[in-house]
């Protein structure tokens, strides 16, 4: 038999403490459902010996929005890649080598960047 909730499962298992603080912290869900979600993740990553089995009775879209937020979430606050995008950048500039598109998305970027 299939495991119910098998991507999400291993999502969480793929996750870090902290990242989970961080989910906790900027988390602005209005469905209570999704917090509850959020809620068995944090506790199942803090405390993975004694793990809260997941409720399959719930929607299987409220998983797979929880973990496409929780994916984009990280993946905004992943410095590696925003380190990636400003040295290309610094490249095609020194080079002078921007497309209108990456033009579009430097200026996009610039005005949505915060100070960190």
């Amino acid at each position: 038999m299939k495991e119910k909730l098998l991507k999400f499962n291993n999502y969480i298992d793929s996750l870090y403490p902290h990242e989970l603080d961080y989910l906790m912290r900027i988390h602005r869900f209005e469905k209570g459902i999704n917090f509850e979600i959020l809620q068995k993740v944090y506790h199942n990553v803090y405390n993975p010996e004694n793990r809260i089995e997941l409720d399959i009775t719930i929607d299987k879209r409220s998983y797979s929005y929880v973990k496409k937020w929780m994916e984009n979430s990280l993946l905004k606050a992943d410095v590696d890649i925003f380190h990636k995008w400003l040295l290309d950048t610094e490249s095609l500039i020194l080079n002078d080598n921007i497309t209108p598109e990456r033009e579009k998305e430097i200026l996009n970027n610039i005005r949505v960047v915060e100070p960190s």
